[in-house]
């Protein structure tokens, strides 16, 4: 009686499991210049295996509780996919810059298909992703993505905008709740107005530091010397004064849309990450914005600097933070789940969606 009693103690106890990512960033650039140089080379029919080399890569090198993840792609099957994928780009760039009278129908036919680019998208990344010989899935439907992709932000401009968290809520549920491990489903416990708080704040630092920084201008100008210069006087040649705070609007500018971009971007991953659970299992982020915004920062310096020579380091670096930050809550262990049917997966999807610069990850 007292082994059931621990038993089911045990099986009630919540464990955390933190992602561990060994990857190196000497090993990878070994295998990242190999890939330009062999992509080069064939003239770009290299690049699918190049794909699935990197990719293989980082997840063989992300652990979760002493196992790595798998990423099981075919490179025929990218190959195929992309050839097909650059053929309707082909198709889409012609008639839209040489025949004018067809840019209307290529651009409704684009619509029209991109939710099923998502789905299959979707799907062939999660089929060719496992973990203990366990794979992933995805069982999105095109209707939903058509109305979630396509019909709501149709609303955008006449809710000027104010409606866009609500459907960035709907996109991000669609494509969790719909993904699978095994025989398991994942769920999205997020709720909409957890998304308006987040760009709510974007949109206060994107009115009050302007407004800070415009009054600070307008006392410098009224403090400087140039201010009490006689009025009938010639045109004058803007000043030193002039040229500094000009300057530094520009500057504040950038920095202000770097500033948001990070802030969304980090706050939306750690929200939609520590909302999605499966069973008795959940995620857990906590990426910060000041540390997100110094990778970011001093990954570009180093990229510039060394020529695109430090890529691989400035990748490495980037997956061990994101790695450290998260972690998996489990109740009764992670050996319970089963193997679910298998779908097959085209590479079309993906590589279209890579080909029209499409971002519909997780």
């Amino acid at each position: 009686m007292s082994q059931l009693v621990e038993q089911t103690d045990e099986q009630m106890t919540e464990t955390e499991y933190p992602f561990l990512f060994k990857g190196n960033a000497t090993e990878y650039f070994k295998i990242w210049i190999v890939n330009i140089a062999l992509t080069l080379l064939t003239l770009g029919v290299f690049s699918a295996w190049a794909k699935v080399r990197t990719h293989r890569y980082f997840y063989g090198n992300t652990f979760l509780d002493g196992s790595s993840f798998e990423y099981l792609a075919n490179p025929i099957a990218i190959l195929k996919g992309r050839i097909i994928a650059v053929l309707f780009f082909a198709v889409y760039w012609v008639a839209t810059t040489f025949v004018p009278i067809l840019i209307l129908p290529v651009m409704l036919a684009f619509l029209i298909g991109f939710p099923w680019v998502i789905t299959r998208s979707m799907l062939f990344r999660a089929r060719n992703t496992a973990y203990r010989n366990i794979r992933f899935g995805f069982n999105g439907g095109y209707g939903e993505a058509l109305k979630t992709f396509i019909l709501w932000p149709i609303l955008i401009p006449f809710t000027i905008g104010l409606i866009w968290p609500y459907i960035h809520f709907k996109q991000k549920r669609m494509l969790i709740a719909n993904s699978e491990f095994g025989e398991s489903g994942f769920v999205f416990n997020a709720e909409p107005k957890q998304f308006y708080q987040i760009y709510a704040i974007a949109i206060v630092m994107l009115i009050i530091i302007p407004i800070a920084f415009s009054l600070f201008a307008a006392i410098m100008a009224i403090l400087s010397p140039e201010s009490a210069q006689d009025a009938s006087s010639q045109a004058v040649q803007p000043g030193y004064m002039a040229m500094i705070i000009g300057f530094l609007a520009a500057a504040l500018m950038f920095a202000l849309q770097y500033l948001v971009y990070v802030f969304v971007s980090t706050r939306i991953t750690n929200l939609v990450f520590s909302s999605s659970e499966m069973g008795q299992t959940r995620l857990h982020s906590q990426l910060t914005v000041p540390a997100m915004m110094w990778i970011y920062f001093s990954n570009a310096a180093a990229i510039i600097l060394s020529a695109g020579l430090l890529v691989p380091w400035a990748k490495i670096r980037l997956a061990r933070y994101r790695a450290d930050n998260t972690k998996l809550y489990a109740t009764g262990g992670l050996d319970h789940y089963r193997v679910g049917a298998i779908h097959g997966a085209s590479a079309l999807g993906e590589e279209a969606g890579e080909i029209f610069d499409v971002d519909i990850s997780i």
